[in-house]
């Protein structure tokens, strides 16, 4: 038995995890945002060797630590520039997260907390977006769970010796976390340290030695970074990081999100974690002698707080949430098989109907998705994922299994917990869920990548076989360069600033140059005489700019139609037939 739980159980989680995460990660493109971000940078980390410094569109970024373009670099030299290479780190995150919430759930409460922590914590959808798509999210999940695991130990009330070692652990995945996304994570570790102490009756959270180790051992973690800098480049390191404009900054942070998308996230994403997180607060008899639900119940409460009111990376997109929910469920239901009781009607008839609702909607959606795809598409407000979404797709209506899965896992494990024990029922509905949602996410996502940045992707990566140079216009993208895989003296100056106007008139750049603009906005309201409009394609719209464009600009347009680019009406198609045209507009976009 002991051989069991020590090897067959996390073996068994290892497979689990591959199977949610692994299946068509390559698939589909990545997307324009944070994930071309990350990505943009690690090529050129591994393409100009400068592995101390974060660069886009070959800029440096002073203020973003190495840690993940790190990871990624290591994947490209394995496997190539791609989708899957991009987003392996954050599948190994994921695997080790769920073994890494064993673990520490065995040290806590056993084997059996152990397997219901890893399994809430990897059978979510949330868990599908942060362990599948090439952020560094999930090596945060993975990094600062463990550091508040140790500080929980180190503060004394989960131990009773080794204090000093569980402090140092503490300060060194922090410190982990530090070179992963930067100073961030003091905005939310600090008011956890805060909330503790007041919640503990003010008193000292951990001995000051302890307080100590764990500091010196999150400074020398970090200075892996920190202390290169500064000792290449001195104090005006530090002036750089905290004043320079960093180009691109808003592609590699998530968005604000409103309370009702925080609702929303929580509802849809957590499932079913939070319908057992409300019994587990309402029920102050579940006691935990380590202490350790009082560290996940502030921490929750924080990330809330943080994920609303907040635009900093670390507090969005449900980011500090899977930790304490999946912990708190988790303890909840060992609370039930401790007792030897089951989970009551009105539990089972709730999470029987929000079931119903997400997979009923899955359900419908999928079927609309592959019959009237146009009814979804209709949903939408922003007009560039409208156009884009209309365009022809590969769905075909099966994409409703997924909600089938869920609804079926719900329904099998009540059956199960009324004629069994609660145990296997608790099993097949985190993974039922688990399953469905990562079928939800191969059927769905891959594809809506494909509709919106696949005519993009392709228009880059043809013109750059073709030796021609092309750029996103009106909004700020690296797909260019990523997709075209351009090396430094390919890139402009100007490229960093490419949806600026002021780019376009520039004419800095000599001959043809082709360019991807979204829909809703064309660049210029002008005589086309040096602008042909070649093709649309989805979303987005592609036209060539002939030299002295930017001048015929400059002359033709009145100040006040400057100001403005946006058009509702597209440009007929105008071609200079004194220019070279070797490279016809059908052989660009239709490759």
């Amino acid at each position: 038995m002991r051989i069991a739980e020590a090897w067959a159980i996390p073996i068994l989680l290892l497979a689990l995890a591959l199977l949610l995460f692994l299946p068509g990660l390559g698939d589909g493109y990545l997307w324009e945002g944070r994930e071309l971000a990350y990505a943009e940078a690690a090529r050129e980390m591994r393409l100009t060797g400068e592995y101390f410094h974060i660069q886009r569109a070959f800029a440096t970024v002073w203020d973003e630590p190495p840690l993940f373009a790190w990871l990624q670099a290591s994947a490209y030299s394995f496997w190539g520039l791609g989708s899957w290479a991009a987003r392996a780190p954050s599948a190994l995150a994921g695997c080790l997260f769920g073994l890494s919430l064993f673990f520490l759930g065995r040290s806590l409460h056993g084997a059996a907390f152990g397997l219901l922590w890893a399994l809430a914590g990897l059978c979510t959808l949330q868990s599908q977006f942060i362990f599948r798509t090439g952020i560094p999210d999930g090596f945060y999940y993975l990094f600062f769970g463990i550091s508040v695991a140790f500080m929980a130990i180190a503060s004394g009330r989960t131990a009773t010796g080794g204090h000093a070692g569980f402090a140092a652990l503490s300060g060194l995945f922090l410190g982990l976390v530090v070179l992963l996304q930067g100073l961030t994570v003091l905005w939310l570790m600090v008011p956890l340290l805060l909330s503790y102490w007041v919640w503990n009756g003010l008193r000292p959270v951990m001995a000051a030695s302890d307080i100590a180790i764990m500091a010196i051992s999150l400074f020398l973690t970090a200075a892996a970074w920190f202390a290169y800098e500064f000792a290449y480049n001195g104090p005006q390191f530090f002036q750089a990081f905290s004043s320079q404009p960093q180009p691109f900054a808003d592609l590699a942070q998530a968005g604000k999100v409103s309370i009702w998308q925080s609702a929303l996230l929580v509802l849809v994403g957590f499932f079913p974690l939070w319908l057992f997180v409300v019994p587990n607060f309402a029920r102050q008899r579940e006691k935990d002698p380590t202490d350790f639900r009082r560290w996940m119940a502030l921490l929750f409460g924080l990330s809330l707080v943080f994920m609303v009111f907040t635009k900093e990376p670390v507090a969005t997109m449900g980011q500090g949430l899977l930790l304490p929910l999946s912990y708190l469920a988790a303890f909840h239901l060992y609370q039930l098989l401790v007792r030897g009781t089951n989970i009551d009607l009105t539990t089972w008839v709730l999470l029987g109907v929000v079931a119903a609702g997400i997979g009923g909607s899955m359900l419908v959606m999928g079927i609309w998705l592959g019959y009237y795809p146009w009814h979804i598409v209709a949903m939408f407000s922003d007009v560039f994922l409208k156009t884009a979404l209309e365009g022809p797709s590969q769905y075909t209506g099966l994409e409703g299994l997924a909600g089938l899965v869920i609804i079926l896992a719900v329904g099998l494990a009540y059956l199960m917990a009324r004629r069994s024990t609660l145990f296997p029922a608790l099993i097949v509905l985190l993974v039922g869920s688990g399953l469905g949602f990562s079928l939800c996410y191969n059927l769905v996502a891959a594809r809506a990548s494909a509709q919106v940045e696949g005519p993009a992707a392709s228009f880059y990566a043809n013109t750059a076989k073709e030796g021609k140079r092309a750029h996103p216009y009106g909004y700020a993208g690296l797909g260019h360069l990523y997709y075209a895989n351009a090396k430094p003296s390919a890139v402009p100056v100007v490229a960093i600033d490419s949806a600026s106007r002021e780019w376009f008139l520039a004419d800095s750049l000599a001959g043809p140059t082709y360019l991807a603009v979204r829909v809703g906005y064309f660049p210029l309201r002008m005589g086309t005489q040096h602008l042909e409009f070649l093709a649309a394609k989805g979303g987005y719209r592609f036209y060539k700019k002939w030299p002295g464009a930017g001048a015929r600009a400059r002359a033709s347009v009145r100040p006040s139609v400057r100001t403005s680019v946006r058009a509702r009406v597209e440009p007929k198609a105008s071609v200079d037939t004194t220019a070279d045209t070797s490279t016809s507009a059908g052989q660009i976009i239709s490759k």
